[in-house]
Order: C-alpha cells, then structure tokens, then sequence
C-alpha cells in the first residue's frame, strides 16, 4: 500500500494515507518515501497494542512449529479477529479525523481487503468510488465476492500448500483449506461490521461494498504468478515495489568487503513479521550448526537482536537487523537467498535473478515457495527441516551446485523485467480511470448473481440427464486487414476458382437465404460445407506452392500471427519452421481457442461466440446457450480437421492443430473489457478491441458533399449491413419493407450502404441516398449523425461504441447477435430480429424508440468516454506484447494447468463423489450403531413376565 500510494504522489496526485496503529512497533515503519503524502495516524487501542506488541507471545512463538496452512490458523483467529474489531470500533469513534476527511472531498478511496473496516469508512466519508488492493497474489474471498473464478482443482488456495499438478487427495485437501481460508476472512469482517452496526446501522454490508470496487489491483505478475482464471476488473501490479535500477542499489564499502570474503554468499533471511530472534532456541541452534558445517560459505542472517553474540564464534557468519536486501539480491556476488517465501522477498528475488531455498512459516508463503519451484529458480523445504543441519546443508548445496537454477532465474528476471504492460503505469491509469467513471457495473460479471447449481450448469446437465438428451450432446464433440503500412511486405496467393466460386454473385441465393434463417450455429450446419470446402482447397494449394513456401522459408521470421479461425496458417507456420506463433482472434473470442488454452468457457452467464442470449439467462437460455456453444465448437473442429487431412497427405510430419493453438505464446483478441460481456480470461489473452478505431478527430474530415447531405434534416440515419451478407443480396420483400419505411419517416435523412451501382429503385424518396461506399468512421464521428442502423458486425459494433453513437441493431448471422446484446447491455443500443425488417411500422417504432430516449445518447457518450480514455492502450498493448514474444518464445508459464486435467477433475465431480460418499458411509454407520444401541437398551430394559 505504501509503494501504491509513493507511485500515485509521483504521478501528481494528491494522497492522504490512513494509518490505524495496532502494533505500535511498526508507527516508524510505514515504508512511504515521497514526502508530498499525507499520512494520518490513528493510536493503537490499548489492548490490541498488548496483544500484538508482544513478540515472545506463545501464538508468535508457536508460528514456527504449527502447520502452515489455514486450518492450523483456526485456532488463532479469536485473537486476530477481536484486534481487528476493537481497532474498527475506534476509527469508526475518531470523529475528529473522520470530519478532517469528510472535508477533503477525495474523489477515491484504495483499500486493502485483508480486513473489511475500510470500506465502511468509504461509505461514512461518502466517497463515490474505491479500488481495493490485495497485497497478496489474491484472496479467495474477494474473488468470491467480486465474480473472479475460484478453480481449486489447478490453482492453490491463497494459504494452501499445493502446487498446481495435485493428486486426488491434494486436491480434496485444496478445496478444504480454501474453503476455510474463505471462512476465515468471513469470521473478520462479520465481526467487524457487529461493531459498525451498532452505531452505524445505514453502513451496507462488508460484501456489497467489496464488489463494487471499480477496479481490485493484485500483487500478481501474470508471468510469475500460476495460471489461473481472473476477470478484467482484477489489474495485476505485482513487481511494482522492486528497484530494479542498478544505479540505485549501490551497496556501502562494508557490505562489498562482507560480499568479497569467499567465493559463495547466501543471505538469510525470514522476514518482518515472525522475526528470527523469536525462533525457538533449538532452531537456532541448528541454524548455527549448519553454518560451522560449511566453513567456505559467507552467511549474511538478518537478525533483529541488537548486538548479539549467538554468532560470534563462526568467523563465516555476519548477523545483521537490517540488510539492504534489494541491493544484496541485485549483486552478482549473492549466490543463493534463504527465505522464508513472504510475497514481497519472492518478487524481489524472481525480479533480480536469485536462486532461493524456501522455507515457508505461515499464511500464503508455501504458495509463494511453490510458485518459484514450479519456474526452477527455488528449492522448497518443509520448516521441520530447520532442526536438521544435515538436510538444510544438503538443500543448500542442491540449488548452489546445478547452475540451471541460476540459468532459469536469469531468464525468469528477464522476462520479467521486459513485461509488456508496466505495473506502476497500469496502477496510474487504472487508478485515474476509476477516480474520473466511479464505479464499473460494466466489469462486473453476472455469475456472482448464480448460486452453485446454476453457475456449474448442474441444474442443465440434471434435465438433459432426465430428459435423455445427453446422448445428443456427447455428439458435439474473416478476417479482411487494411494493411497500410510502407515497410509491410504484402504477400498474396491467388484464389484457387473452385474456392472463389463459392463466393461469388452465383451463389447469391444462398446469401438471400442468410436473411430469413435463424442467426444462430445450428442453423449455420447446413451453410458449412461451402466455408469448409473453401478452406480445404485454400489451403491445399498454399501447401502446394513450392516457390512460394520457399521464398517465405527464406526470411526466417522471429513470430507469425495466425488467425484461428480456420488452422491453415499454424500448419504453414510449422513448415517455414517459426519458432515462436501468436494467435489472433477476430471475434471477441472463439470458444474453441478458448477450449484449446485452457481459458475457462463459462456458458451459465457469459454468451458463447455465435449465440443470440445476453448473460441474464433463464434455465432454458442457460440450456440453449450450451448447446449452441457446443455446436459452434463443433463447426469448428470439422474446418480444422479437413484442413488437415489435406495437409497431412503431403506433409504428415505436421503436429495437430489442437498442439499448435495451444502453444500459442499469446492470444489477441478483438475484446475490449469494458465493453464486452464480463467474462473469466487467463493471463495469456491480451484485448485489443478498439484497434482499429480511428478517434482522432482530424483524421476524420467529410468531404463539401457529405457534410451537405447531414445538413439535409435534422435527424440523419446511417444504415449499414456489412461486407458479407451484403445489402444487395436481400430479398426483393425486405428491400421494399426498408423502402416503406424510409417513406413513413420524411424528416429523417437516410444513407442506405447499397452496393449495386446506379439502382434507381429509391429514387421517388428525396430522404434517401444510397452509396456502395460510406465513410463510416468519419460519420460515427459527427454529431450530426443521429442513429446508425447496423448489423451488429464487430467492427462496426467496436467503432459506434468508441464514437458515442446510439445503435438499432438488426443481427444477420454468426456473433452478430451476440455483439448487439453486448451494446444493449450497456444501453446504447435497442435490437430487434431480423424479420422485423419485413414489418415497416415496427421497423419505425423501434427507429424513433432510439431517436426519441436520450438515455441512449447519454449511455452512448459516457461508454465513449471510458473507451477512449481506456487504461490499457491496445495499440501499444499489441507492439510490446508481440515483442514480448518474438523475444521470449513460447511462454509455458502461462499455460493453466487446467488444460491436463480430465471434466471430472477439473471440475471437481471425483473429490465431491468421494467426500459426499465419506458422509454418507459415516452417516449410515452412526444410523446403525445408534439403532443397535437403542434395540438393546429395549432388550435390557424389557419387563419380566409373570
């Protein structure tokens, strides 16, 4: 928090920090550098001061020794929970600080989740929005609360002491250890609010004000951190309080003497907050014994004892209460870093390339230990081990004799060094973003509104069960780019005709047809066979072209780009022999790639790539959304397994396409994550929506004749049906419905994209001007410009988005429908079906319904004003993430683990069968000895005859 507030002073912005005192050791020790900050203190309460002043308590003591995971913390909570309590009481009692703030009228609050006060004071003080920041990788209780998936099967709890690749039994223990860690923070800020309420009654609930954070910034580094599922309103920071300038970690004479002294130097080191001096003699005592064992090594331990002389007989031995460890880890001449596996030690070492032997004590750190094993830069042992010199001189020498720790910490410090999206840059920007928009309903994804049954579809897969309809789903197993650039080398392949053919004007009945059927994949079935046919032949003679082929060969390219949606190019890639690949969508995401990289597919609340639900769906929408998700899957998988069935006849060696997609070092994807449907993501999907928007201005000048047109009436439509299913190819009756409508509405100047030259069939109506080409950007631009008819087409969804224009959406086909629900959720947008199209009345009621509402106009302008001012910008958020790969590679580090594990153990199904099967077994057992208990009670109790 205090690196937070430091960044934000440096970017000018005005700070107060609030710092209620509870352990008063710790006043002096707030860590802010930047002397613009206000910083306000409140006194500790008396008794909380006692109980966490004292050092040598027993629980502190007993720290060393426990169990380091959260169920061992149950029976320490009373104490923690009664400090947080009584320190809430006080500041919600400080009314002469509190008015002090009422009078600052801060704009934002920025709060840490550890416990829940603060974000009651948010509300008393009446400021309009806040962030809450995590200084761990992420509490599992506010991923809760906020909609971000907890996946236990492949990503460790908060406090857990798994890694990713769990056994059965690790990850029933996972799921356990998470589940009491939830409870745990609950039982905080329950307890927290008893006190609130009792003089605050109006205070909203802990978990209300926890989910409406606009933003929650994480100390998470995608790179370092596991692979998990997150959503977009979660910012990941982690790396922001690392110094990794050089010339700022000068280390004094003595310390360089001390570095000099033998050829290997291993600091020592488990924190601030369980300090070595109040390790438990014995420990100690081991401590030394491997020190004398290794006589050539210099060992630097931070002890806090002032003046202490355990040491005094181990001339390799300096202790210290204070190291300048960022310094330290930064030299070369540091071999190895012992620590106890804290988040903030575990960034530093990951950041400036240092081996580490990890010892973690309690909370996350067994997660952070983990974290480092799993990239080969640390060895973890248990803290049992400190007791046995042998062993701990045994994991020393493990990791300072195999030089692949130092190679891979290296090459982890690199990379991280290089991350394409600046933590202290996105933490401004973020922040700035926030305190201009408020609160982000936006971000918030429905599944939070879901209970268990609905969220994992149980509900759905119970009814198809029941109904017999599961045999049926055990079945269901365009890119065109403006290249404007001088320095591109454009090079092109001739269509094959039998391809091209099926494209053309001959075919036009069937695009006539796309108008009348249903906009949805089922109905796109029976279309495949032409998009299908098309790839195959295309791609049959890129693999064909021998001189082609080998003039591309001949460039040895550093990256390709490979649209996934035909597989073609990643067969292509394997062949010129590309080392490294990014996939790039041209949706707002295809749930086949999705399915391929392991990005969770949530089809209870997020609406699938071609469906026509928005993420407010009934049991029968949920339903329909799966199956039209599976379909969609399904087309899918047809192209890409036909495309390779005609590059393996001449080129076997080829890996599946399946291998490829998912090696994929990154994948662009055409979504911007304020204006599309929230939705879970991996650290490996970069958005980039919104680049290809033009918003400058005076880049979008109308010639002298479309600014008289727009003069023309005071309302102007534009209507545009994309480059596809083009205009031209609408049936007779829906051209003469349009027509009608133009009629019924005189006022309204309407510019019709028809892409026949020198129609004349709208030539009776003054108000109407057809064109083959418009100048959309420009268009959306002007404010003259009422309303704009549209298909729904991403492009053109993602420009009226960015450009503050209101929509009628009337969907065609494919994502269409999908898109213009995401418009409509944000209230810039009314949809109607396409067959009201042949309804002209309707067609003008749904028309004025726009025109008339300035709801839309408003909505419209303020979504404007997020997406242009968006945090990430996506332009430079795609040159540093191509960089970022055409340097590193294939990024392993990014693959969710999720992606090896079977429906049953990614899901959990084995470890709830077994634990439910454990309750029924007990169950019935006590039911037996109960009743055998109870019929011999009767037995013995029996009256005697006479």
């Amino acid at each position: 928090m205090s690196k937070i507030a430091d960044v934000l002073a440096e970017a000018g912005h005005d700070v107060t920090v609030y710092f209620p005192i509870m352990d008063e050791l710790h006043r002096d020790k707030t860590g802010i550098t930047n002397k613009k900050i206000t910083k306000v203190f409140l006194d500790a309460v008396p008794e909380v001061a006692q109980m966490l002043g004292d050092e040598n308590s027993a629980d502190m003591k007993a720290m060393w020794t426990d169990s380091p995971n959260p169920i061992a913390m149950l029976s320490k909570m009373h104490n923690f929970t009664k400090c947080f309590q009584k320190t809430c009481e006080k500041i919600f009692g400080a009314q002469k600080i509190n008015g002090m703030f009422r009078k600052k009228n801060f704009d934002l609050g920025i709060v840490e989740p550890f416990n829940y006060c603060g974000f009651g004071l948010l509300e008393e003080l009446k400021i309009p929005a806040w962030i809450a920041a995590e200084t761990t990788t992420g509490f599992d209780i506010v991923a809760q609360r906020i909609g971000k998936p907890i996946a236990p099967s492949f990503v460790p709890g908060t406090a857990t002491t798994s890694s990713e690749k769990m056994t059965f039994f690790e990850r029933m223990g996972n799921v356990i250890q998470t589940v009491v860690g939830v409870y745990l923070f609950q039982m905080i800020g329950n307890k927290e609010y008893e006190s609130i309420h009792k003089t605050h009654p109006h205070i909203r609930d802990w978990r209300e004000t926890v989910s409406d954070s606009s933003f929650v910034v994480s100390n998470s580094n995608p790179i370092l951190n596991f692979p998990h599922p997150t959503i977009q309103k979660v910012v990941p920071i982690g790396g922001i309080t690392v110094e990794i300038d050089k010339s700022k970690l000068q280390l004094t004479e003595d310390w360089n003497k001390i570095l000099n002294e033998r050829k290997h130097t291993v600091l020592v080191s488990f924190g601030s907050v369980l300090k070595s001096k109040i390790m438990p003699e014995h420990m100690k005592e081991s401590i030394l014994k491997l020190f004398s064992l290794m006589p050539d090594i210099t060992f630097i331990w931070k002890y806090e004892e002032e003046g202490s002389q355990i040491a005094k007989h181990l001339p390799n031995v300096h202790l210290s209460t204070w190291v300048p460890q960022n310094a330290l880890l930064a030299d070369k001449r540091l071999s190895l870093f012992i620590t106890h596996g804290g988040l903030g030690s575990s960034t530093e070492l990951a950041y400036l390339g240092k081996p580490a032997l990890i010892i973690p004590i309690f909370a996350d750190q067994t997660k952070n230990g983990r974290m480092l094993e799993r990239h080969g830069i640390a060895h973890l042992i248990h803290k049992t081990d400190l007791l046995k010199p042998e062993k701990l001189k045994e994991a020393i020498l493990k990791v300072l004799n195999d030089p692949s720790y130092q190679e891979n910490a290296t090459r982890l410090a690199d990379m991280l060094q290089n991350i394409p999206l600046d933590p202290k840059q996105s933490l401004v920007r973020h922040v700035e973003f926030a305190a201009r928009f408020g609160k982000l309903p936006q971000l918030d994804p429905y599944g939070r509104h879901l209970n268990i049954f609905q969220y994992y579809l149980i509900d759905v897969a119970i009814f198809l069960i029941s109904t017999s309809l599961m045999p049926i789903m055990n079945l269901l197993e365009q890119n065109k780019h403006g290249i404007t650039h001088k320095n591109i080398k454009k090079v092109f392949l001739d269509a094959d005709p039998i391809a091209a053919g099926l494209f053309t004007d001959e075919h036009a009945e069937e695009m006539k047809q796309m108008w009348l059927d249903t906009p949805d994949p089922i109905s796109m079935l029976s279309k495949l066979a032409n998009f299908s046919r098309a790839f195959e032949i295309t791609c049959g003679k890129l693999f064909a072209a021998h001189e082609l082929v080998d003039s591309l060969r001949k460039e040895k390219f550093d990256l390709a780009i490979v649209e996934p949606f035909n597989y073609c190019g990643f067969a292509i890639m394997e062949e010129l022999k590309i080392p490294n690949w990014v996939a790039a969508e041209s949706t707002t995401g295809f749930d086949l790639v999705a399915y391929y990289t392991g990005r969770p597919i949530a089809p209870s609340y997020v609406p699938g790539a071609t469906t026509t639900m928005n993420d407010r769906m009934t049991f029968f929408e949920r339903m329909r959304n799966v199956v039209q998700t599976l379909i969609g899957g399904y087309l899918f998988i047809m192209i890409g397994d036909n495309e390779y069935k005609v590059v393996h006849k001449t080129h076997p060696h080829i890996r599946d396409w399946r291998e490829s997609l998912s090696e994929s070092a990154f994948v662009l994807s055409n979504s911007n994550p304020i204006l599309n449907f929230p939705h879970p993501t991996i650290q490996k999907y970069v958005p980039l929506g919104g680049l290809t928007v033009e918003i400058d201005r005076s880049k979008l000048e109308l010639s002298e004749e479309w600014n008289k047109i727009l003069n023309e009436r005071q309302h102007t439509v534009l209507m545009s049906f994309g480059s596809v299913i083009k205009a031209k190819y609408a049936p007779d009756i829906i051209r003469e419905s349009i027509l009608k409508t133009f009629a019924l509405m005189p006022d309204i100047t309407f510019i019709w994209k028809y892409e026949d030259e020198g129609v004349t069939f709208a030539d009776h109506l003054p108000n109407v001007l057809l064109s083959t080409w418009v100048p959309q950007n420009a268009l959306l631009a002007d404010k003259r410009l009422s309303l704009f008819i549209t298909h729904g087409g991403l492009g053109s969804s993602t420009e009226l988005a960015h450009l503050g224009k209101p929509a009628l959406i009337i969907p065609i086909f494919a994502d269409q429908t999908k898109n213009g629900r995401m418009l409509e959720r944000h209230g810039i947008a009314h949809i109607i079906h396409k067959k009201d199209l042949l309804k002209p009345e309707k067609l003008k009621k749904a028309i004025l319904k726009v025109l008339n509402d300035p709801g839309y106009q408003e909505n419209a302008t303020r979504l404007a004003g997020m997406l242009q001012n968006i945090p990430i910008n996506p332009k430079e958020s795609l040159i540093k993430h191509v960089e970022f790969a055409a340097r590193f590679g294939k990024l392993p580090q990014l693959d969710p683990y999720s992606r090896q594990l079977n429906i049953f153990q990614l899901y959990l199904i084995d470890v709830g069968v077994f634990l439910i099967s454990v309750a029924l077994l007990v169950f019935f057992l006590l039911y037996f000895c109960v009743k055998k208990c109870c019929c011999r009670k009767s037995t013995t109790t029996k009256p005697k005859k006479e």
